[in-house]
């Protein structure tokens, strides 16, 4: 099934307490609405991410924190807030999509705030990637 919270992912308590409701189902069942509650998710899609197209002397300091913020930290939020649900021993696990850009492979004109939290993106799945494999070669041992 898909179940889908709308939460802002640059605000990292209120995305964890919204992971946490939809993943610890303990009982199996949302105590205020009986609905049957997901549990941690096989496939994890994450898409945040926008960009403010201007040279780098037309943008302002906050336009690079806020892309920082979204593209790269509100990335990092949702995989910190649902992998712990992922790999618990009671999950069978599952695989974490991170969208990054053909922006994050390449530097493009007028994207200076945006290309470097794509680049960032990638670098960051391929050092989760690396350790996830590590912990699960360990965890098999």
């Amino acid at each position: 099934s898909v179940h889908v919270v709308s939460v802002d992912v640059t605000d990292y308590t209120a995305l964890e307490k919204a992971v946490t409701t939809l993943c610890d189902d303990d009982s199996g069942k949302d105590n205020n609405s009986q609905l049957q509650l997901p549990g941690p998710p096989t496939l994890l899609f994450n898409c945040a991410g926008y960009s403010t197209p201007l040279a780098f002397e037309d943008l302002s300091a906050s336009n690079f924190r806020s892309q920082v913020d979204v593209n790269y930290l509100g990335s990092v939020h949702v995989v910190k807030a649902f992998l712990p649900h992922m790999t618990r021993s009671s999950s069978i696990g599952g695989n974490i999509i991170l969208t990054s850009s053909l922006s994050g492979q390449t530097g493009t004109y007028g994207y200076s705030a945006y290309s470097p939290t794509k680049f960032a993106l990638r670098g960051f799945a391929e050092c989760l990637s690396m350790e996830l494999a590590a912990k699960k070669k360990t965890k098999n041992e």
